[in-house]
C-alpha cells in the first residue's frame, strides 16, 4: 500500500492539503492470494484536481468503480465498471471521492 497527494509518491500530511490518494498494490501478495489493486483519490478541494495515476502493468487497466463527482453515475455494479479513457490521470471533481480498480484489459 503506497500514500500519495494528487502527486503520484508524493503524500502531503500538511494541514493545508486537501487531497490524499491510496494504492492498494495487488501485485505485491502471492499470485494465489492475488486480486485487484485499488485507487483511491479523495479531493477535498473547492477546485477540480488531476490525480496522477499509478502506472499499470501485466496488460492491466484502471476502470471506475466510483467516482462521488458523477452526478447522474457515481457508481458502477461489479462487472460493469467504466475503462478509464485518459491514461494516467484522472479529473477529479471538487470535494469528491474515486475509487479505480486493475483488471485485465478486454480482448487481449
Amino acid at each position: 500500500m503506497s500514500w500519495h497527494s494528487h502527486k503520484l509518491l508524493q503524500p502531503d500530511w500538511s494541514p493545508e492539503a486537501r487531497t490524499l490518494g491510496l494504492w492498494y498494490v495487488a501485485r505485491d501478495y502471492p499470485p494465489d492470494e492475488a486480486d485487484d489493486d485499488i485507487y483511491l483519490a479523495i479531493n477535498g478541494s473547492h477546485k477540480e484536481i488531476t490525480f496522477e495515476l499509478p502506472q499499470l502493468h501485466d496488460n492491466k487497466q484502471w476502470l471506475r468503480f466510483v467516482d462521488t463527482g458523477q452526478a447522474n453515475d457515481p457508481v458502477r455494479p461489479p462487472g460493469r465498471e467504466l475503462p478509464l479513457q485518459v491514461g494516467d490521470r484522472y479529473t477529479l471533481r471538487e470535494r469528491s471521492i474515486v475509487v479505480l480498480i486493475s483488471r485485465q484489459a478486454r480482448g487481449k
